[in-house]
């Protein structure tokens, strides 16, 4: 073979490469708004207990139990309840080019190093994360006063990270376990009932399985008779969060909600007109 003829041929395998060989695509980097659309720190847990009383904690759904049995508060693991967070928080969520909603509650859990013994206790921070569109936010404003309400976004993601080396750490850990998938077959559910008059919010929030309906983003799924009691409305007969109206919708704003920044607002611009319409009257 002359050298003309090893040449072309070259060229021709080089170029054969070129056309087949698969472009690398790196999947985009999950980037959190620097601005929050809503979040909460503070809250009332509840939980009725064995005996039929209301056992309550900050921040913590308390753990299901006979209400005088004051010796479990000793063990550790009661104190993190059936459920428990550090902060509720509603981001965007940008990936490429699309931009999505991301919640996420940041929790305590912890171990004892000697569980026979209880010694050793370790706690650390984890996150429970949802990952939805945006236009799912327009379901806020069906939430209806007075009532429970049941709402059901469909999910692209969803998680639990732990290990979390700090409270300032979250959304970066999270970032680095966020795959989207289309046929993502987990819900989200916001269970919310507001009642305005009486100056309180109570509330859930977890997943679901869509079809084997197994709950998650709580701690422990309470069980009643070997039944959840999460997915149900009968839910708020046995568990919740409660917290009062305002705090509430800094998380996740209802209705008709006007906050005290916005009352003081309207209240000023009100006298100020009262005070112009006394002035013309004078002249």
């Amino acid at each position: 073979m002359n050298k003309k003829a090893t040449l072309v041929l070259a060229l021709y395998f080089l170029c054969t490469l070129f056309t087949y060989a698969q472009e690398r695509k790196n999947l985009p980097t999950p980037i959190f708004s620097e601005q929050s659309i809503g979040y909460m720190e503070e809250a009332t847990g509840w939980t009725y207990s064995k005996d039929g009383k209301w056992l309550w904690a900050e921040n913590s759904t308390p753990m299901y139990r006979y209400s005088y049995r004051e010796d479990k508060l000793k063990d550790k693991r009661n104190e993190l309840g059936l459920d428990n967070f550090i902060r509720l928080e509603l981001k965007e969520l940008y990936m490429g080019k699309d931009t999505l909603v991301i919640l996420y509650k940041s929790y305590n859990y912890g171990k004892y190093k000697y569980e026979t013994t209880l010694k050793g206790w370790k706690e650390k921070i984890g996150a429970f994360y949802y990952v939805f569109k945006r236009s799912e936010l327009n379901k806020f404003q069906k939430i209806k006063d007075g009532e429970i309400n049941d709402l059901r976004i469909k999910l692209y993601d969803a998680g639990n990270v732990k290990n979390i080396k700090s409270k300032k750490k979250v959304e970066e850990e999270i970032a680095q376990k966020v795959f989207l998938k289309s046929d993502f077959e987990k819900e989200l559910v916001l269970h919310i009932a507001p009642y305005k008059e009486k100056n309180i919010v109570q509330f859930h929030i977890y997943s679901l399985h869509m079809i084997f309906k197994i709950a998650e983003g709580i701690l422990v799924d309470h069980r009643i008779k070997n039944r959840s009691v999460f997915g149900h409305n009968y839910l708020f007969d046995n568990t919740y969060y409660e917290t009062d109206y305002d705090t509430f919708n800094k998380f996740i704003r209802l209705p008709g909600y006007i906050s005290p920044e916005e009352r003081e607002a309207a209240a000023a611009a009100a006298t100020a007109e009262e005070k112009d319409a006394d002035k013309d009257t004078d002249e």
